[in-house]
């Protein structure tokens, strides 16, 4: 039969050869004329496909076509993909691919089972693995791929690149990999930045390297320069167990007993204890804003550093070379940690089905309690761990369309290589599942009370339900789910069993219970089964919302969001127009709020020029509440929260240094910290509104 008259296109050289004896064409109508004896070589699949004798029929639907005299194969890949797969097939140089190619072209080697294209595909991702910009998608394709060492190179590879580009990846192979795959590269990268991190503390030079420290930038013990005047911060660490220095400006405390010889003390300059707490926190919280090694190398934390040491002139030359030296010892430890990580690449090739654990076999049979030990039972069920339930054929048929078309069969004989097992002259038919398993499901089959679950089982539940076709079991499984979603210490859990039942709202509300905990928690959890049964894609949509409520969340803590929301101001802590309260010695900041564009930046500490656009509102804020929201506004944008984000507000230490301020003032300091509290009760209300007022997500 020839082929319908329709618009094709003939394939470059070599496949427009006017001797093959074999036509291919492809989903956008382009055709490929081939040779038999090559297919036949290259692919066991087209093998099969050649060899097996085609009946004749007169039916047009299942009838060979023909094109120009030639038998014709219509595929469903694109003209493109099959380009590069006929050329590792043919006796032609391999074709260079894109790294958006290399995908659809493994999986059409994997599909026609043709090693060399596969081969071919994984070739060429070791050229881009190396590149930083296409690290991350290399390490996506590796595990795909199964290739470990692969990945390994390639997560690597991922801590020249942002945080921004690692938690938000747009990609389309990210569907390719379970979510397992990618907590595991955000774990390695968060203990990599925790390892360098370590560097940026006097405690490790002091307990690794440096018995008597490093004058003159810090010392063990109490001593230092009396001609310094440089102020300084005094600290101390627990012989053989070094406790982090984070740079605080705050003396610690110098009452200790000198008897008790648990304790070391040291001194650190505070300009140079600025500088390490700084870079300590922006790697610990995954702050920086390029490569790991280049952001090592912060040049405004840097020359704030240097600035502050060159004003002493006791100890400034002395200090600027010491901390030089300093930063190129750091360099070359940080070398060494990036180069000695080690990634546990445990690479996926496809999205695995949850595995349940291993039961020990017990030969002996079991017998379960009621009601599966009805004596009228007409049917034996028995599990893989010998549990034997005793069933009415009538309840599993009425519930089961499975085991409805199993009673329906007629039973093979008793005898022969394939004959039938009895127990008790009943049938005997036996499952893959364990006897928990199995007993929670025929509960549900069963009228009985449907059985509490735990999270664990969740998802073996509703692929046994699928298994067996018992939207009764799925069912159950999705309502006892709707009790986990609720609670915080399994919300992330729960919004991965929402993305893999297909439940959009549930993951929605999931997703917003999440926001409790910390990121971290998020990006290092890989010990999760559940993880497997994601693609990666639905964790980055997580991430992605993650971010953009803390965004919204961000714009509440500024005076210029309620004054832009509400228009009326919140004496005495912040109010319309330049003026102050009477008698009232606080100091102030002034801004302005234009009502097109109420959120477009966050109250800063420092003042605002006054002389602004006249069609502008101009305000003044109390500068201690100022400090207070902007820290707090910057905290949550950055995500550096380690309680939920509905307590941000009530952060004891923040709040408490907020009142400390609010009471210097004599004049206002009382009727400051009551408006205080109150807003506070306000912002908490407002967190929750915001939240809600996200959008939903793609899972």
């Amino acid at each position: 039969m020839e082929a319908n008259n329709i618009q094709i296109q003939r394939a470059p050289a070599p496949f427009d050869d006017t001797d093959a004896d074999l036509v291919l064409q492809t989903s956008d109508n382009v055709v490929f004329h081939l040779h038999t004896f090559l297919m036949s070589k290259a692919s066991s699949v087209f093998r099969d496909m050649l060899t097996v004798p085609q009946p004749p029929t007169t039916d047009p639907s299942t009838a060979t076509e023909y094109l120009d005299g030639k038998p014709l194969i219509r595929v469903t890949e694109d003209s493109k993909t099959m380009d590069v797969f006929l050329r590792c097939c043919y006796p032609v140089p391999n074709p260079t691919l894109d790294i958006s190619q290399l995908a659809t072209v493994y999986g059409t080697g994997d599909k026609y089972n043709v090693e060399a294209v596969k081969q071919h595909a994984v070739s060429e991702l070791s050229r881009f693995t190396p590149q930083p910009l296409y690290c991350l998608r290399a390490y996506v394709l590796a595990c795909h791929f199964g290739l470990r060492d692969e990945a390994k190179r390639a997560a690597r590879q991922t801590l020249e690149r942002s945080r921004e580009e690692i938690l938000h990846p747009t990609f389309p192979e990210l569907d390719l990999i379970p979510a397992s795959s990618y907590t595991r590269l955000t774990a390695f990268r968060q203990q990599v930045l925790n390892d360098l991190a370590e560097l940026f503390t006097s405690t490790y030079y002091l307990y690794n390297f440096d018995e008597d420290g490093k004058p003159p930038l810090w010392g063990r013990y109490i001593e230092f320069d009396r001609d310094c005047d440089c102020p300084i911060s005094k600290g101390f660490m627990y012989e053989g167990d070094p406790v982090s220095d984070d740079g605080d400006d705050d003396d610690s405390d110098d009452d200790m007993d000198d008897s008790d010889r648990k304790y070391m003390r040291y001194w650190m300059k505070r300009w140079c204890a600025r500088y390490m707490g700084h870079m300590a926190g922006s790697l610990r919280h995954d702050e920086l804003r390029g490569p790991v090694q280049a952001a090592l190398k912060d040049h405004d934390a840097l020359a704030r550093a240097l600035a502050a040491a060159s004003q002493c002139r006791s100890c400034g030359r002395k200090s600027v070379k010491a901390f030089l030296r300093l930063l190129e010892e750091i360099d070359k430890e940080a070398r060494q940690i990036l180069c000695s990580a080690e990634f546990n690449a445990e690479a996926v090739s496809h999205r695995d089905n949850l595995q349940l654990p291993i039961m020990q076999v017990n030969n002996e049979a079991r017998y379960t309690q009621a009601p599966f030990d009805d004596p009228d039972a007409d049917l034996i069920l028995r599990t893989s761990d010998n549990v034997t339930f005793r069933l009415l054929s009538l309840f599993m048929s009425r519930a089961s369309y499975v085991f409805r078309d199993m009673m329906a069969m007629p039973l093979p004989s008793t005898t022969g290589a394939t004959a039938m097992e009895y127990v008790d002259g009943k049938p005997l038919v036996r499952v893959t599942e364990d006897g928990k398993t199995m007993d929670a499901f025929l509960r549900c089959c069963y009228p009985v009370p449907r059985p509490i679950l735990d999270i664990s089982q969740l998802a073996a539940m509703y692929a046994l339900g699928d298994k067996y076709d018992v939207e009764a079991v799925k069912s159950h499984a999705v309502n006892e789910l709707s009790r986990y979603t609720p609670q915080t210490e399994y919300s992330l859990r729960a919004y991965v069993l929402a993305c893999h039942f297909g439940l959009a709202d549930e993951a929605m509300r999931a997703a917003r219970e999440t926001l409790n905990l910390p990121k971290e928690t998020i990006l290092t959890l890989t010990s999760m089964p559940e993880l497997k049964l994601i693609p990666a894609s639905s964790l980055a949509h997580l991430l992605e919302y993650r971010q953009k409520c803390m965004d919204e969340v961000a714009k509440i803590f500024t005076p210029r969001w309620h004054l832009a929301c509400f228009w009326k101001g919140r004496y005495p802590l912040w109010d319309r127009y330049i003026h102050g309260g009477p008698g009232c010695s606080c100091e102030i900041s002034c801004g302005e709020v234009d009502g097109e564009d109420p959120h477009s930046s966050s109250e800063d500490e420092d003042d605002y020029d006054v002389d602004v656009d006249p069609k502008c509102t101009k305000f003044w804020v109390k500068r201690w509440c100022a400090r207070y929201m902007n820290a707090m506004a910057n905290s949550i944008r950055e995500d550096r929260l380690t309680v939920p984000i509905r307590d941000a507000v009530k952060g004891r230490d923040a709040m408490a240094q907020a009142v400390a301020a609010a009471t210097r003032c004599r004049s206002c300091g009382q009727k400051c910290v009551k408006e205080f509290l109150r807003l506070l009760k306000s912002i908490d209300a407002d967190v929750e509104r915001t939240i809600y007022s996200v959008g939903s997500f793609a899972i």
